[in-house]
C-alpha cells in the first residue's frame, strides 16, 4: 500500500500539519509507504490518495481520473464549507474532523464515513507541576485570527478579577506572536486556558475538533471553553475543566472565580492531563488512521 497526501498548505497551517504532515510522518514511522505529494501528477503513483481540505476545480477533476484508475480516494474535511462536497462525493471514504461535521456532510455522499479526532502536538514532557502561584494567575488563550476578536471580548472581565490577560496568536494584536517552537514554553506558564466563543455558536464553530482544548489538557491545565460539541466529549463538568454552558459572562465569571484557587487549578489541571495524555496521542490516532486505510470500501 501506496499512500499520497495533497494537503490544503503546509507546515504553517494547523489543520495541514495536525491531520496531514504528522499523520504521515507518523506512517511513515510505522513502515507504510506514505508521502506528502508537492505535485498533483505524484498522486498516479500511489494506491491510495488523500486530500485534505482541498477542493479546487482541478483537484475536483484529478480526484475523477484517479478514481477511474481504480485509485482509492480518501478525503479529509474538517470545518464546514460546502465547497468540499463535490470531492467528498466522488472519494470512497471521507474523514470527518468531528461528529458534527460527520453528521453534516453524511446526506451529500455515499462514501464511508468516519471520524478521527485530532492529535495533540503539546510533546509529553512538557507538564505544569506549579500551581501556587496566586498573586496575579496568568491566564491564556491561543488561537488564529479568526478567534482573536472573541478572545479579546473576555479581556475587561478576566482583568477586573485580577487575572493577567496572555493571547498568543498570529494576529498582531495578540500579547504574543504565535510559533510553533516556542508555544509550548509559553502555555505552561498559564494557570489557565480560555477557549472562548461568546453568545450563539454559529455551525461553522460547533463543527470545531477538540485540538485547542486537548492541547492545553495535556499540559496539565485548566481549561474553560464554549460548548463546542468535541469539548464536550472530553469535558468532564468540574473534575478536568469547566463548560460554559449557557455561555454568558456571568457563567464565565463563575468558573475564572473558582479557578483563582490554586489548589482546584491542580486537581483539575492533573486530571485533565491523565484524561487526554493517552486517548488522544498521535499513536493512538495513528493506529485508527491504519483501521481506515485497511477498511474495505466494498
Amino acid at each position: 500500500m501506496k499512500v499520497g497526501w495533497v494537503l490544503i498548505g503546509d507546515i504553517n497551517t494547523p489543520s495541514s500539519r495536525i491531520m496531514g504532515i504528522n499523520a504521515n510522518n507518523w506512517l511513515q514511522n510505522s513502515g507504510v509507504v506514505s508521502h506528502i505529494l508537492d505535485g498533483y501528477m505524484m498522486a498516479y503513483d500511489y494506491d491510495t490518495i488523500i486530500f485534505q481540505k482541498i477542493y479546487y476545480p482541478e483537484v475536483q477533476e484529478l480526484a475523477k481520473d484517479l478514481k477511474l484508475r481504480g485509485k482509492e480516494i480518501i478525503y479529509i474535511i474538517d470545518d464546514l464549507y460546502p465547497e468540499g462536497i463535490p470531492i467528498a462525493q466522488i472519494a470512497d471514504k471521507v474523514v470527518c474532523g468531528s461528529e458534527y461535521i460527520k453528521s453534516w456532510i453524511r446526506p451529500y455522499t455515499q462514501a464511508k464515513l468516519f471520524t478521527i479526532d485530532d492529535a495533540y502536538e503539546t510533546p509529553r514532557e512538557f507538564c505544569k507541576t506549579e500551581y501556587t502561584n496566586s498573586e496575579m494567575p496568568v491566564v491564556s488563550w491561543f488561537g488564529t485570527l479568526l478567534h482573536f476578536q472573541q478572545a479579546e471580548e473576555l479581556r475587561p472581565l478576566i482583568e477586573s478579577l485580577g487575572f493577567k490577560y496572555v493571547t498568543i496568536s498570529a494576529c498582531p494584536d495578540a500579547t504574543k506572536q504565535w510559533n510553533l517552537d516556542t508555544i509550548w514554553n509559553e502555555l505552561i506558564e498559564s494557570d489557565i486556558i480560555v477557549i472562548p466563543y461568546l453568545g450563539e455558536l454559529p455551525p461553522f464553530e460547533l463543527a470545531k475538533g477538540n485540538n485547542r482544548c486537548s492541547q492545553a489538557m495535556v499540559l496539565g491545565l485548566p481549561v474553560i471553553a464554549s460548548p463546542i460539541p468535541a469539548y464536550l466529549s472530553i469535558v468532564r463538568q468540574g473534575k478536568n475543566g469547566f463548560i460554559t454552558r449557557t455561555n454568558t459572562l456571568e457563567e464565565w465569571e463563575i468558573y475564572l472565580k473558582l479557578l483563582k484557587n490554586w489548589r482546584l487549578r491542580k486537581v483539575i489541571g492533573k486530571q485533565a492531563r491523565e484524561d487526554v495524555i493517552d486517548r488522544y496521542n498521535i499513536d493512538q490516532i495513528g493506529i485508527e488512521w491504519i483501521k481506515i486505510l485497511e477498511e474495505d470500501i466494498c
